[in-house]
């Protein structure tokens, strides 16, 4: 079997320009251990089932494991608690350093891992396809593959050749706001959209959110995505920095706060809602 899942993982890290789709897995994995809740939500999706999930999927997303146990948390995911469940795979996230420094430890156990980002819309579709390979579902292809595509390409097709707004793109959390460009859904979609983020047009918001500069440049929309607070906290947080200062009050009307479901985590077949709900707000 560890055999098996070591040939099925070459696919999985095989790059993505290939151009043949591969054959679906003739033994999907039955013990899988996901490390990342978005992740574990498209596993389940694609007809996969869970053995190990890390304890985002539980407490915070609710997702239905059935029997899965905790291996600890997204950021602190706990090896002897992976190894204890006897994983023919293990999904993970690069993206974290703690997730990435369990690679070789695995790879001594002969544990198969699938390594992997999903920050846009292509890349996700990537992740599906090598998903339904594994699990040998290709009949849910259209609700997580061609269903969102055909949704993203409309709203492309609507947008294109549109002036292009100017947007403030903010990453609210308890300790405040920060400008994000690339590397968030809301981020890579706006781009994909033809919208100019200020914080590409002026990288220097990225290190340091200068006011004045963003009261030069005047953005049209300043959209907020909420991480590890609600969408209700992360309007707390828009008062609490209109109070501070009074050049945010001075972009009043142009606040938006994004769903958490579609833009902090990561959106898998609701993309297309993803690209359709940014569009409706900056080219309405």
């Amino acid at each position: 079997m560890k055999k098996v899942l070591l040939l099925l993982l070459g696919f999985l890290l095989l790059p993505a320009c290939g151009q043949t789709a591969p054959e679906p897995a003739a033994q999907p994995p039955r013990r899988v251990v996901c490390l990342y809740a978005s992740y574990a939500d498209l596993w389940l999706k694609a007809g996969g089932t869970l053995v190990g999930v890390t304890d985002d999927a539980i407490s915070e997303r609710a997702l239905p494991v059935g029997g899965a146990k905790s291996v600890g948390t997204l950021l602190r995911p706990n090896l002897e608690s992976i190894a204890a469940l006897d994983p023919d795979l293990v999904i993970a996230t690069p993206d974290i350093a703690a997730q990435l420094a369990l690679k070789e430890n695995l790879a001594r156990l002969g544990v198969a891992t699938a390594y992997d980002t999903a920050d846009t819309f292509a890349q996700y579709t990537r992740l599906a396809e090598r998903f339904l390979a594994l699990t040998g579902r290709s009949d849910l292809r259209e609700p997580l593959i061609d269903a969102p595509t055909a949704q993203v390409e409309a709203v492309r097709a609507q947008t294109r050749g549109k002036a292009q707004p100017t947007v403030l793109l903010l990453r609210a959390n308890s300790s405040g706001v920060n400008v994000k460009s690339e590397g968030t859904i809301a981020g890579e979609i706006l781009r994909d959209l033809g919208a100019v983020n200020l914080a590409d047009k002026t990288p220097s918001l990225l290190e340091t959110l200068s006011l004045e500069v963003i009261a030069q440049e005047n953005p049209q929309f300043i959209l907020v995505a909420p991480q590890g607070i609600t969408e209700a906290d992360a309007q707390i947080v828009i008062r609490e920095l209109k109070a501070q200062n009074p050049v945010w009050g001075q972009l009043e009307g142009r606040w938006v706060v994004l769903q958490k479901e579609l833009f902090h985590y990561k959106p898998n077949e609701r993309w297309g809602e993803a690209y359709e709900t940014l569009a409706n707000l900056i080219y309405a």
